[in-house]
């Protein structure tokens, strides 16, 4: 396919992208933002990971969702914009055909993170994906923490920088190839890196290997809670570099605004401690972790793990696909998820985490005027 071609249909696909999140968010049907974490075995170790509980506790391949699982949840729920995280997501084999299966069921939007180690399995999967389905918008994000020796001491992984880094140049091609395809790089901010990030973040916008690069801050109960203890304004800081860069594709200039204000929205949060936009979890977005559990977001558990059950018990899984014939819609209608998304709207539950930001902004029309002021 020629250059020309694939942008068109770049075009076509973007503009049906936001034709389908406007409806979804007007008269929602469907569980429009799914963040499903494919797994929760890693190569790494890191300090600063919220998720490493799950790691100690359902880490075993034999408790995953199967491929065909996958399929028969993939094709109920319908979801729109699909995040595959982990662990590490490449720790298993199939993460092409788990993508697949989503992109068949009607997803449009695709985002996998990823440590990046795994090279030669990431460009297989991506390449895949991709020639399966050359119109998708696929962001495949590599996390990149630091220099290499602040890196691979994070991650407990020797070498991971260097072969992080190898990943993105060998990925980095594909973005010619495919108009709706993006190398990212995401640093996490926490007290272990806070020192290095903004050269860091400099850096990574240097090298001309990523089409985005973004900041996360640490978030919920890490590992080593130490890891909390950093320096807000080091994420601001390194957010006011993002600002400056500026996207000339259509669809990922939206985006990067759409980041933008994101990052706008972290920082009065944090800097506020309030909610500053209603949140939307368990209405547009929902979390499903490798077991088949399904969860209002992946910080709630963490945040409110005390809460009543009386009050919908949402530090604890709503529901089980494998309990309800992998049908998650049915999950989220369900009188348990009323209770839970009551307690979130009752409480003014708000917290840090940049994909509920920017759920609480895409499908949310009342937000739309602020999105479309910053893009113009």
């Amino acid at each position: 396919m020629t250059d020309t071609a694939n942008k068109i249909m770049s075009i076509a696909r973007g503009s049906e992208l936001m034709l389908r999140t406007a409806a979804r968010a007007i008269a929602p049907g469907a569980p429009s933002y799914l963040i499903f974490f494919i797994t929760h075995r890693c190569n790494a170790a890191c300090a600063f990971c919220f998720n490493r509980w799950k790691q100690e506790k359902a880490g075993a391949a034999e408790s995953e969702l199967t491929l065909d699982q996958i399929h028969g949840f993939a094709r109920r729920a319908r979801a729109l914009h699909v995040t595959l995280t982990g662990g590490e997501p490449f720790m298993r084999d199939d993460v092409a055909g788990i993508a697949r299966a989503f992109v068949e069921a009607g997803a449009r939007s695709l985002t996998i993170a990823t440590n990046g180690v795994l090279t030669q399995r990431i460009l297989a999967a991506a390449r895949s994906v991709l020639g399966s389905a050359p119109g998708l918008f696929f962001d495949l994000d590599v996390s990149i923490d630091g220099p290499p020796e602040v890196h691979d001491k994070l991650r407990c992984l020797p070498g991971a920088h260097e072969k992080a880094m190898t990943t993105a140049r060998s990925l980095a091609g594909l973005q010619q190839e495919f108009p709706g395809f993006r190398v990212g790089a995401t640093v996490t901010v926490s007290a272990f890196n806070q020192a290095t990030a903004e050269d860091t973040v400099r850096g990574l916008q240097d090298s001309g290997l990523f089409q985005r690069v973004q900041v996360v801050w640490v978030r919920g109960a890490p590992f080593d809670p130490e890891a909390l203890r950093a320096d807000f304004a080091v994420y601001e800081r390194c957010a006011s570099l993002l600002g400056g860069r500026r996207v000339s594709r259509g669809l990922g200039r939206i985006k990067e605004s759409l980041s933008g204000l994101v990052r706008e929205t972290v920082g009065r949060t944090v800097r506020e401690d309030r909610m500053i936009m209603p949140c939307r979890a368990l209405r547009s977005m929902v979390t499903v972790d490798a077991a088949g559990l399904v969860y209002p977001c992946e910080m709630l558990s963490q945040l409110f793990p005390e809460a009543a059950a009386d009050a919908g018990a949402p530090g604890r899984a709503i529901g089980s696909l494998r309990e309800s014939d992998y049908d998650l819609k049915k999950i989220m209608s369900s009188e348990r998820a009323r209770r839970v998304r009551g307690w979130i709207e009752d409480t003014g539950c708000y917290c840090s985490f940049e994909c509920a930001a920017y759920n609480n902004i895409v499908f949310s029309p009342r937000q739309w005027p602020a999105a479309l002021k910053r893009l113009l």
